[in-house]
């Protein structure tokens, strides 16, 4: 039997070779095409920054009911809710976190987001979940109502509702 040992062996053309690298024009159209691409990427981007941030504050003031109405049925107690939209603040507190005068004592005020890139207008400032989760506007009282907070952003343009029902449930629009 003959051994055969050369079946995959390619004779060396020395007129053919191959080319290795790229040349000048190729490397500066993908450069050109690259920078193309990602200028088209910023500026959809940067369109859509201001919905974000005015997202972002919603979702931010929504958790922060959540957790205040989850805290107010899992310890069965009356737990306390402010706004201050100029500073797009947000505060919880308890019976047991307020002193002898009536003053609120060392409760922390929750920055919502930048006031300079969002505005928030708001017909409640005050309120509180009660034991079953409802909000009720008025401290002590037993009315319950929707309220609406509007989240707008610096130009005006991206506006995103939250409306809080007075049964505790809690609605972005």
């Amino acid at each position: 039997m003959k051994k055969i040992y050369n079946i995959c062996k390619v004779e060396k053309n020395e007129r053919t070779t191959a080319r290795s690298g790229f040349t000048l024009i190729e490397i500066m159209m993908v450069a050109m095409l690259t920078v193309l691409v990602g200028s088209f990427t910023v500026t959809s981007a940067r369109a859509r920054f201001p919905r974000m941030r005015v997202d972002q504050v919603s979702s931010r003031l929504a958790f922060k009911l959540q957790m205040a109405r989850s805290e107010a049925i899992a310890e069965n107690e009356i737990v306390y809710v402010s706004l201050e939209p100029t500073s797009l603040g947000f505060r919880t507190w308890r019976n047991s976190d307020v002193d002898d005068n009536g003053l609120i004592r060392s409760v922390p005020v929750h920055v919502l987001g930048d006031p300079d890139l969002v505005s928030l207008e708001s017909d409640w400032t005050e309120g509180a979940f009660n034991a079953y989760g409802q909000f009720i506007t008025t401290p002590g009282q037993r009315e319950m109502r929707t309220v609406t907070t509007v989240m707008t952003s610096a130009g005006g343009a991206n506006r995103i509702e939250l409306v809080l029902r007075g049964s505790g449930a809690i609605t972005k629009r």
